[in-house]
């Protein structure tokens, strides 16, 4: 089972929303967003 730091329940019982905050994806996602948006 993994439990993310700070948290006190399993990944699997954790919201999408409450991954993607954990996740390296979902940090490299909130940094690429402004990049992203920049060249629209």
């Amino acid at each position: 089972m993994f439990v993310p730091d700070g948290c006190d329940r399993t990944a699997a019982e954790l919201s999408p929303a409450e991954k993607d905050a954990v996740s390296h994806r979902g940090r490299a996602l909130a940094l690429l967003l402004p990049a992203l948006r920049a060249l629209a």
